[in-house]
């Protein structure tokens, strides 16, 4: 976003102060963490639960940043300016909502328990294909993140698309409060976030609302083949999507290949056939329903839909499948982990064609006081599939061991990530497939980041 000082000060509602000019109009882009902080750059303190962002204000300058926002002057401040709010927290969405009134974009919000930055990265790149298109950059799905991607898009986008996290209750409320979506995606339900949720339907009740608002054109697109979202309170917006034929949307005729998988999309009034998604499994299909029918909504020719999907890769750690030098194929699924989409991948890696399968786990975090019997549960899953060997590390070993054991699995805990990766490569062999899996907290990415750079 390009404005001058006194623009941002005005989205801000903040107080100016000047030390020294500054070219003018500049790139406003904003930073909340000061080691991200680069040359002309903006830096804004926001009071977190265990670090106050003002005490990195100096780092900040040091980085590059060339203005503050902050909620005091900081003493013998070295930017060019600060400006000064009440709250940076609620200065950060007064200055989105500002933002977003400055452009005509459609704004569409994607929520769920899994898959939500698939179908996001997905939507994007389809809709990329006719339309200027903005979203929520990385992990950017926080009442902090989002504002911070809005001030950061062009003003002449035809798309906002934005990643919402729902991971405590009252979440969905603060963005729908400077947000006016056109359309919304719940990609998936299961249990999340119970640590904060307590129970699956508070979980449902809170994605719900992202549908809220919508217009009367707008959709509410949602996991059909969840029998949690079909008894809930029906809207007239809703449309479903699956694999069961009493979904609006549904993909028939799944062909899968080593790395890919062919199949046909019933849409309301249309059938797409030829269909191809470099994924392995049907959750990856189920996430390019919603996508497709958007994509169709807005005129999204067919013949670009589908050169799209052909060509989409998947995000870092949601399912991108790579081959090592080693010889053997990975499915990376290293940046979340939770009982739905643990349960997915376990189903999509069963269909895909390895003569030798390995599973390599860590733990699924923030299940709360249900994190032993969810992850007993995981391991009678994970006893349903076939494996040559099991590895894992965390804190659950208790809850796992006896089951996979018992179930004749090559099974090993392992005490630490280091001790995993030795006993990981000293079992793998060339032509296998693996299976990585677990929370983002555990770092098994790091795992994944020796084998690319073998």
């Amino acid at each position: 976003m390009r404005v001058t000082i006194r623009e941002l000060a005005s989205f801000f509602e903040a107080r100016l102060i000047e030390y020294r000019p500054v070219s003018e109009p500049f790139e406003a882009l904003i930073q909340t963490d000061s080691r991200l902080v680069k040359p002309g750059n903006l830096f804004i303190a926001i009071p977190g639960e265990h670090l106050d962002g003002y005490r990195f204000i100096p780092e900040a300058i040091r980085q590059g940043a060339i203005g503050v926002i902050a909620e005091q002057p900081y003493p013998d401040c070295h930017a060019d300016f600060e400006l000064i709010v009440p709250s940076t927290s609620r200065a950060l969405l007064t200055a989105a909502k500002k933002a977003l009134h400055t452009t005509s974009c459609q704004q569409i919000g994607i929520t769920g328990s899994a898959g939500k930055t698939t179908i996001k990265e997905m939507l994007s790149f389809l809709l990329s294909t006719s339309f200027k298109v903005a979203k929520t950059s990385g992990n950017y799905n926080t009442p902090v993140g989002v504002p911070l991607s809005i001030l950061a898009m062009d003003s002449d986008a035809d798309f906002f698309i934005t990643e919402l996290s729902a991971s405590y209750p009252g979440e969905i409320d603060q963005n729908l409060a400077y947000l006016a979506l056109s359309d919304a995606v719940i990609s998936s339900i299961g249990p999340s976030h119970l640590a904060f949720f307590q129970t699956v339907e508070n979980i449902v009740r809170e994605k719900m609302k992202i549908g809220a608002n919508l217009p009367a054109d707008g959709s509410l697109l949602l996991p059909g083949d969840n029998p949690l979202i079909r008894t809930y309170p029906f809207q007239k917006q809703q449309v479903h999507f699956g694999l069961l034929p009493e979904n609006d949307i549904q993909a028939v005729d799944l062909i899968y290949q080593s790395d890919r998988v062919h199949y046909q999309v019933k849409l309301p009034g249309e059938t797409i056939r030829d269909l191809s998604l470099t994924a392995y499994g049907e959750h990856m299909v189920a996430n390019s329903l919603p996508v497709i029918f958007l994509a169709r909504k807005y005129s999204v020719p067919i013949s670009l839909i589908k050169d799209a999907l052909a060509a989409f890769s998947a995000p870092v750690g949601r399912g991108r499948c790579f081959q090592t030098k080693g010889g053997y194929s990975v499915v990376d699924e290293t940046y979340n982990a939770n009982p739905v989409s643990f349960k997915a991948a376990l189903e999509a890696f069963s269909k895909t064609i390895f003569t030798r399968k390995l599973l390599v786990f860590s733990d699924m975090l923030e299940l709360g006081e249900e994190s032993s019997s969810l992850h007993r549960s995981l391991a009678k899953d994970i006893a349903n599939y076939s494996f040559q060997t099991v590895l894992y590390y965390g804190d659950y070993n208790e809850q796992i061991e006896p089951i996979l054991l018992h179930a004749g699995f090559d099974y090993r805990y392992l005490p630490n990530l280091e001790e995993l990766e030795k006993a990981f490569l000293q079992s793998v062999l060339p032509g296998d497939g693996v299976l990585m899996k677990a929370s983002n907290g555990k770092h098994l990415s790091i795992l994944i980041q020796h084998l690319e750079n073998q």
